[in-house]
């Protein structure tokens, strides 16, 4: 209650008074000159009247003010009460974080803690003073007897002298323990769908005799349906090869502790097939109804087939999460084969025909497959009678001598190869965008071209991580082809009836072939010598690809002092560091990879080089790890045996250190 607005509300009603009584003084005043006894009489009564008013006003204000301070004391009581035994916890602190007051509720469940002038930091160690003070809202939880709590505050503005000033804070402690309960009972009850895909059904099939395949069947169902049992799914077969399975969110931990082991289950399975058998699993979590779900669960099915298959990832909004995928399949394809390259040739001449203009590019800082692809699809756009340009803005030392031979060959036009900048002048809604040897946006040549392209056709071999270019007209994407040169041979061999290639394409093709696979020793299948005999036959020399790999001095030195300073770690793996150089590191480091395999007892070999704002991580393999799951961590991708990662704003120390970690958390999730 404030004193000052009674006393003025008094003293303003006082004023009218005092206004009369002067009115009568005047007036008595004027009748001193004609009636001086009646006004001196008057005068004296008036005066009277006046004490005995003022005597009234100062007892009444005196009892006023005694009924309000009594008022006043009764409500300070009741709100001292209310707050003390208020049904919700809470307590008052200063700016500095000390408590300054608790009611009883937020006592008791404090355990009657003494905690006046204590920090809040002390009483709750996870809870740091300065976003209390600074933020406008706490997203703060805290466990107390079992119950969880929820912080909010309230700003409290205290007077100082006639002045508002906000240096106390109310902290509520809302008890959250049924709603996280009633929360967890929903999320716990949703509904996911999942998708189980057999990756080489068909091959497994034809490996086995007749009388065999129904009991080889019979056995993956059993396995898979044990599954659905222990998981009190409902699982239904929608194709021979594909099963829906439909549980509630709460069994996912089940799949999530055993690791997906229903992977190494099937594998296991063995009636006399040639070739293991391996699953890949989608599953959707986190959609907003059931179509959703079931959308995220054929896109995470996708993307597990796109790698290479056997393995499962569950998709939850726009993150996904791997399992499985350390196990090298003997099998070329989930479905692949000469008919699946027919079938893609046939597309892309469809939609070559409906365009006025083809251009072609690769990825960033090419390399002799990356080049080598371009030139094939180029040749084949010519051969239906489109314009063909490549996107080609830097000449990096892995292609310096195969460009420089497509530039003295003659048979190119001056704007074959263009930047960037005259790609995006010649694009119209007319103009379909080949992009090669690259399946993820950010690493294209030119990203742009990306966002204007109406029309893409993806043609690459690497495995897919949770990002890629979406959505394409036609895609050509097998994560076990030796290179996109093997993709890209294949498809020409099917686009025209009369395929002529020029001596440099088929050059540069096999060269693309050479080097992932590494002189044919990795990711090498039938296929991949199909491709070379169809290139050899159409001309390919090997004296003249020789020359495409030779090296500079220079880049024979680098190498050398690299391996001098060669780490074995726990006697299986090789990591070097190479120091930069002038921009031939992305080549260097690959061929320094390469050859750290060739220590006896290395079964992996990582190379690290500091260019620029980035670390460069270039990693091979024999099989036995998936180098592309590490490079993953880093935020690259690649293949099983090779791979790959530019990582920002750490150290080539700090690098190895997480390198190394990686590899024994590689081997702690077997």
């Amino acid at each position: 209650m404030n004193y000052k607005n009674v006393e003025a509300f008094v003293n303003k009603y006082m004023r009218a008074i005092y206004i009369f009584f002067l009115l009568l003084i005047l007036i008595n005043m004027i009748w001193l000159l004609y009636q001086p006894q009646i006004a001196i009489s008057s005068i004296c009564i008036i005066g009277v009247f006046y004490s005995y008013y003022l005597y009234v006003v100062e007892k009444f204000k005196k009892n006023i003010y005694k009924l309000m301070s009594k008022y006043e004391d009764e409500i300070t009581e009741y709100k001292k009460d209310a707050n003390l035994n208020a049904p919700i916890p809470y307590m008052v602190i200063d700016i500095h974080g000390d408590v300054k007051w608790v009611n009883n509720k937020c006592r008791s469940i404090l355990n009657n803690k003494k905690m006046h002038e204590e920090n809040i930091s002390t009483i709750f160690p996870d809870i740091n003073v300065e976003d209390i003070i600074e933020n406008q809202e706490i997203v703060k939880e805290v466990l107390l007897n079992n119950k969880r709590y929820r912080l909010e505050k309230q700003i409290l503005k205290v007077e100082e002298d006639g002045d508002e000033v906000e240096n106390l804070i109310a902290l509520y402690l809302l008890d959250i323990t049924e709603y996280n309960r009633i929360n967890n009972m929903y999320e716990s009850d949703k509904i996911i769908v999942g998708y189980l895909f057999i990756d080489n059904f068909q091959e497994i099939i034809d490996s086995i005799e007749d009388v065999k395949s129904p009991m080889l069947i019979g056995i993956i169902e059993r396995k898979i349906g044990r599954l659905g049992q222990n998981m009190d799914a409902i699982i239904k077969k929608i194709e021979r090869d594909k099963f829906m399975i439909i549980f509630h969110k709460v069994k996912l931990e089940y799949l999530l502790e055993n690791k997906f082991d229903i992977l190494d289950d099937i594998r296991k399975v063995s009636i006399g097939n040639e070739l293991p058998v391996t699953l890949s699993i989608g599953i959707g979590v986190g959609a907003s109804n059931l179509i959703g779900t079931s959308d995220y669960a054929k896109e995470a099915l996708d993307l597990a087939i796109g790698r290479g298959g056997d393995q499962a990832i569950i998709k939850e909004n726009e993150k996904y999460e791997f399992f499985g995928g350390k196990n090298k399949k003997e099998v070329e394809s989930a479905t692949g084969g000469k008919a699946r390259a027919r079938i893609k040739a046939y597309a892309f001449k469809e939609l070559v025909n409906t365009v006025d203009r083809v251009i072609i590019m690769g990825h960033k800082n090419p390399d002799l497959d990356s080049l080598g692809a371009a030139l094939g699809m180029y040749r084949a756009v010519e051969l239906l009678g489109k314009k063909a340009h490549i996107v080609l803005n830097e000449v990096t030392a892995a292609i310096e001598s195969l460009f420089e031979r497509i530039e003295t060959c003659g048979e190119y036009e001056r704007d074959t190869f263009i930047k960037t900048s005259e790609a995006l002048q010649k694009f119209d809604d007319d103009t379909l965008l080949v992009v090669v040897d690259v399946n993820h946006p950010l690493y294209v040549d030119a990203p742009k071209l990306l966002e204007v392209a109406k029309k893409i056709v993806v043609i690459d071999h690497h495995i897919k991580s949770g990002v890629t270019i979406e959505n394409p007209t036609l895609a050509y994407q097998e994560a076990y082809a030796s290179s996109a040169c093997e993709l890209v041979t294949q498809l020409i061999q099917y686009v025209s009836d009369k395929v002529e290639l020029k001596e440099v394409e088929v050059d540069a093709l096999i060269a693309g072939i050479i080097v992932d696979t590494k002189n044919f020793t990795f990711k090498t299948g039938v296929k991949t010598f199909e491709a070379a005999a169809f290139l050899r036959r159409n001309g390919a020399d090997s004296t003249r690809v020789k020359v495409l790999f030779q090296n500079d001095f220079n880049s024979y030195k680098a190498r050398a002092e690299a391996i001098a300073t060669t780490e074995i770690y726990k006697e299986r793996f090789a990591i070097a560091v190479l120091e930069a150089r002038d921009g031939n590191d992305y080549l260097i480091i690959s061929q320094l990879a390469d050859e750290l395999l060739n220590i006896t007892g290395v079964k992996a070999s990582f190379v690290l080089c500091h260019e620029g704002n980035k670390i460069l991580l270039s990693s091979r393999s024999f099989g036995e790890m998936n180098v592309e799951l590490i490079a993953e961590k880093f935020g690259g991708g690649g293949h099983f045996t090779a791979a790959g990662a530019q990582i920002k704003g750490a150290t080539v120390e700090e690098t190895r250190k997480k390198l190394k970690k990686n590899i024994d958390e590689y081997y702690k999730e077997d």
